[in-house]
């Protein structure tokens, strides 16, 4: 027997400190371990003292390749915008260089961003941003596109990067789109198209961010549709 459990037992005679010890633990994890069922209890409860339909929203149903069908509805993307951001496909391409140099050096010259900079694969990552302008003007914005842009996003979910850093950036994106779309023959169509597609872009990315905190939270609480209750009704 070690001098610590001697001691141990000593203070506590017989079997007491084990019964302590597993008690202390018993009550630790009750603590940190969030109840499923009464968290379930009360948001029924809640909704019926408030007289509410428990039916859940129709948009959290919506997934994968139909998500990215209802963004593009909702956007107003028609083929008209999707010819004139394919026409300019290839001047992105002279653009994307430029663009990725600038995002790395904002990134490299403030020390919160730095240090992810840090601990990651640069080349790699610089390589799927400048992918990810020019498919802005692919012209093509279908199951695969979604894709890309989510992959993108989570890239910078698991490495830890705060929501707010990328969205800051986007104003990189703004800027050199704006210069690629001066070069359409119908620049205003162009403008407007291309404003379109960004917003896709960013709801696709923060989408991203939204998947991978609801998947970390339902291995918690058991389901996504709880973790949603949960958020939307502040318990």
């Amino acid at each position: 027997m070690t001098n610590e459990r001697k001691r141990r037992r000593l203070a506590y005679p017989g079997d007491c400190w084990s019964t302590l010890w597993e008690n202390h633990n018993t009550l630790a994890n009750a603590d940190r371990r969030p109840d499923k069922r009464n968290l379930s209890q009360r948001i029924e409860e809640s909704d019926s003292s408030k007289g509410k339909d428990m039916e859940d929203p129709k948009s959290w149903s919506v997934k994968d390749q139909e998500l990215v069908k209802e963004l593009v509805d909702f956007l107003g993307i028609n083929e008209d915008d999707r010819q004139f951001l394919r026409q300019l496909h290839g001047i992105a391409a002279t653009y994307s260089k430029p663009m990725v140099e600038e995002f790395s050096s904002r990134i490299l010259q403030h020390p919160n961003t730095r240090e992810y900079y840090e601990k990651i694969d640069v080349p790699s990552l610089q390589e799927k941003i400048t992918g990810w302008f020019q498919d802005l003007f692919l012209g093509e914005y279908g199951a695969e596109y979604a894709e890309k842009a989510m992959r993108i996003g989570k890239a910078h979910v698991r490495i830890g990067l705060p929501l707010r850093y990328p969205l800051a950036m986007w104003d990189l994106l703004v800027k050199y789109g704006e210069q690629v779309v001066a070069h359409s023959p119908k620049p205003k169509e162009a403008f407007r198209a291309f404003h379109k597609v960004l917003a896709l872009s960013i709801a696709l990315f923060i989408q991203a961010y939204e998947d991978s905190q609801l998947a970390h939270l339902s291995q918690f609480l058991g389901s996504e549709r709880l973790v949603r209750r949960l958020l939307m009704e502040g318990h």
